[in-house]
């Protein structure tokens, strides 16, 4: 048992096609709650999210970037670099986002060479097509990550994803930390408490 608390930062990108729900996703775990609009982010919108797990304190810096195609090339390398991990997002009822999560992953790796990445079918609170979660499933074991499917709205996934995101991430850095239970350290994030006193 260490008698200091350490504390780390890491960098988390969040990457996506316009409306996937990549903000309504980053607000609902940071701000504890949901809101149906979001005006789609131009260029990157920042948002913190303090974590504690096991004896370290984790401040996720959590960068959600802009989906447009204007917006790329150097300008969005630039606010990839130094990214300690990634979520890349598409969403289950527009199968041209899917189609377009292998040049998310192209530009990503392109920039921040190998680091942890969950792939992410959002909005399952939606009707959507088995089919397209065959593809995902697809694409996540050729590029060798996990995939989660996901709920904004509901918040199903949403906890588990940042998690084990950041498990991850510490593993790559060679943090020294117990193999943990991501449901159990979940338990005490403020998001999971509101839900279980619902």
């Amino acid at each position: 048992m260490k008698s200091d608390i350490m504390i780390f930062k890491w960098k988390i990108v969040i990457l996506g096609d316009p409306s996937v729900g990549k903000t309504s996703l980053v607000r609902h775990f940071c701000d504890e709650y949901f809101r149906e609009n979001y005006l789609s982010t131009i260029g990157v919108s920042f948002l913190r999210k303090e974590l504690s797990i096991q004896d370290y304190k984790v401040t996720l810096q959590l960068w959600d970037i802009g989906g447009q195609s204007i917006f790329g090339g150097k300008l969005r390398e630039n606010y990839l670099r130094g990214a300690h991990g990634a979520l890349i997002l598409f969403d289950l009822t527009e199968k041209s986002t899917l189609m377009h999560l292998p040049e998310w992953y192209e530009n990503l790796i392109s920039t921040t060479s190998e680091i942890p990445i969950i792939l992410i079918g959002n909005k399952c609170d939606l009707p959507y097509k088995e089919k397209i979660v065959s593809r995902a499933e697809r694409l996540a074991k050729k590029y060798g990550a996990p995939l989660y499917i996901t709920s904004a709205k509901t918040g199903k996934n949403m906890i588990e994803v940042f998690y084990t995101l950041t498990k991850k991430v510490m593993k790559k850095a060679e943090v020294e930390i117990a193999d943990f239970d991501v449901q159990k350290e979940m338990k005490n994030d403020p998001v999971m408490k509101l839900k279980e006193e619902k």
